[in-house]
């Protein structure tokens, strides 16, 4: 689909379960997501991935670096069909990673516009990235009581 793109083993698994803890602590709960302020975060990530974001073309470039938001998820509901919000007039692109494996539903549904009824599904696999445009309509899957992690970036393009 245009403007998703998937990169599997973005993350290894050891990283995936140290984000995963930085989740928890976000969290008393599960709860469905958080966005703060982690410069922290965003620094050291795009750091040590610099390599990994320099392969992916977007919108005819590559990403610059990540905006300080970071959007923690943790959640066993399912999300329903939405637009994210520009926090930034210049926002058009999104990294969004999961952080443990869902082997039934747990997926992100995206459509080309808003009436679509059938979507693209990207699987929910640990470690892996989708990179995409905010403007894209998605939806988080049903869960089936399994518990879901993930984390999001803003990305400068």
């Amino acid at each position: 689909m245009k403007d998703v793109i998937i990169v599997e083993n973005f993350l290894t698994e050891e990283e995936c379960l140290y984000y995963r803890g930085i989740t928890d602590t976000c969290f008393k709960r599960s709860g469905l997501q958080i966005i703060v302020k982690r410069p922290d975060i965003t620094e050291k990530f795009f750091n040590e991935h610099h390599e990994a974001f320099s392969k992916v073309i977007l919108d005819g470039g590559r990403t610059k670096g990540l905006h300080d938001d970071v959007t923690f998820a943790k959640s066993t509901r399912a999300i329903p069909k939405h637009i994210d919000k520009n926090i930034r007039e210049e926002d058009k692109w999104k990294l969004l990673i999961y952080l443990n494996d869902i082997k039934d539903g747990g997926g992100t549904i995206f459509y080309e516009n808003s009436n679509d009824k059938e979507g693209f599904k990207v699987a929910n696999k640990m470690g892996s990235a989708v990179f995409f445009n905010i403007a894209l309509p998605h939806r988080g899957e049903a869960l089936n009581g399994q518990l879901k992690y993930s984390i999001g970036f803003r990305l400068i393009t």
